[in-house]
């Protein structure tokens, strides 16, 4: 007999979404709208293609119900890009209405936010790691490259090009913007 359908917590992740604690999880981090970093207090622009483009290993430790309909997860950093050293990160859903999990149907936008502090709830939209050194950007997630790949969400900056890697294995060069 078939299971019923899986309800869906208020942001649009799948009930199964909890299930994924303690195993490992990839951030595909995208441009998005901009990504900052804070300094001394003060939210500074954040211009950094090999971090923008880059697929940083984590391991959620906490699901986390912040409000309706902003759920996430939040955890440890296990492998972050050249020239980082965050250490922890909390992400949290930027969509709703679907039954998002991390393999089949993967969530295009996610608010991440990397650094060393703990996490702080006082935040009105999304929480945020406490600490001068965060850094605060947007991505997709999934249990795996192949999933990731799947998404059409696999972008890479290599030898100061960025690359998009599509589903079917084929590689276009994005042409950079002039400065």
């Amino acid at each position: 007999m078939k299971p019923p359908p899986s309800k869906l917590v208020p942001s649009g992740l799948s009930l199964e979404c909890p299930d994924v604690i303690g195993s490992k999880l990839l951030i595909q981090c995208s441009p998005g709208w901009g990504w900052s970093h804070r300094i001394d207090g003060v939210g500074q622009d954040l211009e950094d293609p090999s971090l923008q483009y880059a697929v940083v290993e984590v391991v959620p430790e906490a699901y986390v119900e912040f409000t309706t309909p902003r759920c996430g997860i939040t955890g440890r950093v296990v492998k972050a890009p050249d020239g980082y050293s965050f250490t922890r990160f909390v992400a949290f859903i930027m969509l709703d209405g679907e039954d998002y999990d991390f393999t089949e149907n993967i969530a295009g936008a996610w608010r991440v936010t990397f650094g060393t502090g703990e996490l702080d709830l006082e935040s009105e939209w999304f929480p945020i790691l406490a600490g001068d050194d965060a850094i605060f950007g947007y991505g997709s997630i999934a249990q795996d490259e192949a999933s990731l790949l799947r998404s059409g969400s696999v972008f890479r900056y290599e030898r100061g090009e960025i690359v998009r890697i599509h589903p079917d294995g084929s590689i276009t060069v994005i042409p950079r913007e002039p400065q």
